[in-house]
């Protein structure tokens, strides 16, 4: 009776702890919090786990430095191949003709968004080329394959223009389990889309709370990952960013 009376009386004042995690995620998307004591959760007890609040900024960039930072050309009456290199950053098609325009001067090499068809057009003077067949050159932005030079002066892209290189953003917890995305499991915590203008503020407090059973009943760190749907780590461009997570006594 006695040890029955001891679990009503758990029950009746179930547990909750609130974390909150700051800091500036890594470039491979890691957001760590380390404990300097050890985080203890009853083995008898079930807990569920939550994120209730993320405050971050809109910086989910599209040209990366030392990824696909490059334009390659050539001048006419040159074969020398040329760049010009820009810093990592969320560009439209209008943004890409800035440099190129800084660099070149007017009408060498335009570039354009059309908007009928949703492709880019490139409009090269007289002898000059682009070289899209170099790894590190944002091709796919523009709507091209690789292994492609231009030399004629329209060139209307195969493909549409990929502007938006993350449409989804996925928050994943290492003391969870439970959730399933496209047919496997994960530890998704909480996602959110893509869907603000670039380097706007992002304040996110869910209405309805996803809950997911804690599975690491005692550690010293909690780790946040966050990653695209692409599985590409996502670091907000080195901004700071809070997460609050709450974990439940069920």
């Amino acid at each position: 009776m006695e040890q029955i009376i001891k679990i009503n009386n758990k029950l009746n004042r179930k547990r909750i702890e609130i974390y909150q995690i700051s800091g500036t995620v890594t470039k491979e998307g890691e957001l760590k919090q380390h404990f300097y004591e050890t985080q203890k959760f009853e083995n008898e007890y079930d807990y569920m786990v939550s994120l209730t609040e993320f405050d971050g900024s809109s910086l989910f960039p599209n040209i990366f430095e030392d990824k696909n930072d490059k334009f390659y050309y050539s001048e006419a009456g040159s074969n020398e191949m040329k760049s010009i290199s820009f810093v990592s950053g969320c560009y439209e098609v209008k943004h890409l003709q800035i440099p190129i325009k800084d660099k070149l001067g007017e009408n060498k090499i335009t570039i354009e968004l059309d908007q009928a068809t949703g492709k880019s057009k490139i409009k090269l003077a007289t002898g000059y080329k682009v070289y899209f067949n170099q790894n590190d050159t944002f091709r796919e932005l523009l709507g091209y394959d690789k292994d492609i030079v231009l030399s004629t002066e329209f060139n209307l892209s195969p493909h549409i223009c990929n502007v938006v290189d993350s449409l989804k953003i996925f928050i994943n917890c290492d003391i969870i389990k439970g959730c399933w995305r496209n047919g496997k499991t994960s530890q998704t915590l909480f996602s959110f889309s893509n869907e603000v203008g670039f380097g706007y503020p992002l304040s996110i407090k869910p209405k309805h709370l996803l809950e997911f059973p804690l599975v690491v009943k005692e550690f010293n760190d909690l780790t946040l990952i966050f990653k695209d749907e692409d599985g590409k780590g996502i670091n907000f461009m080195e901004s700071p960013v809070n997460v609050v997570i709450k974990i439940e006594q069920v």
